[in-house]
């Protein structure tokens, strides 16, 4: 074993006790925060779809949901999201 490998041996201990420690803090003892849904949230509460393996999802900017070829280049894509909310 060199120096280097002992290195990484102490380095990995020392992040399994640090896991170990943390492992030990309790949910009752952390602050519980309430978060209620966004007007976007109840806009687009939508489910979205398993897709056929050569379609994908793209968002456009207001957060709605589109369909789209994955065979596109980025370049395309990127083209298509910016020209579909002038052609509603």
């Amino acid at each position: 074993m060199n120096l280097e490998d002992n290195l990484d041996e102490e380095a990995i201990r020392d992040c399994i006790g640090e896991l170990e420690r943390n492992k030990e803090v309790s949910s009752s003892s952390m602050p519980k925060i309430e978060l209620s849904p966004t007007k976007e949230d109840q806009l687009f509460n939508i489910e979205l779809k398993q897709l056929a393996p050569h379609l994908k999802y793209v968002f456009l900017e207001d957060g709605k949901p589109v369909i789209i070829s994955n065979k596109l280049c980025e370049e395309k894509e990127e083209k298509l999201i910016k020209v579909l909310p002038k052609n509603k």
